[in-house]
């Protein structure tokens, strides 16, 4: 009978210690289940953000090719105008008998100054240089800008 109590007392503590350490689990596992559906729900919340940016990036993409091809398909129009009108001009120099040097004006590319505050309200000063001369052609542009 002693042994029996004795075997009777160990068992209840360890089923006090088991049940205890079930217990411990059982917190530890809920403090990690919220961990995880905190950690999913900001998966989710970036995922969302990726998906609208990735469609923002898209639409941003199709506009800047729209915007290029309708800018190109213009270039290309005003280029052949221009053509066109220079054909014309030396026609009608002809028709008058009159010898066609025809030369427009030429300029440089924009060159840029320094500017003359780093940060807001600044001015800054562009010019470009006459490469060639205007003969029976056309004006040349501003040389300066500010």
């Amino acid at each position: 009978m002693e042994d029996m109590a004795k075997l009777d007392e160990h068992f209840q503590n360890m089923h006090t210690e088991l049940t205890s350490s079930v217990r411990t689990e059982d917190t530890h596992k809920g403090e990690q289940e919220t961990t995880l559906a905190e950690a999913t729900k900001m998966i989710q919340e970036a995922q969302q953000l990726e998906n609208q940016a990735s469609k923002a990036h898209a639409d941003y993409l199709k506009e800047y090719h729209d915007t290029m091809k309708k800018c190109c398909d213009n270039k290309n129009a005003f280029l052949g105008e221009l053509c066109a009108l220079e054909k014309l001009r030396g026609e009608l120099f002809k028709m008058e008998g009159v010898e066609a040097t025809i030369q427009d004006c030429e300029v440089s590319d924009w060159t840029d100054a320094q500017c003359t505050k780093e940060c807001e309200g600044g001015a800054q000063e562009r010019t470009r240089s006459v490469i060639a001369h205007t003969i029976n052609g056309t004006k040349c542009p501003p040389m300066r800008q500010d």
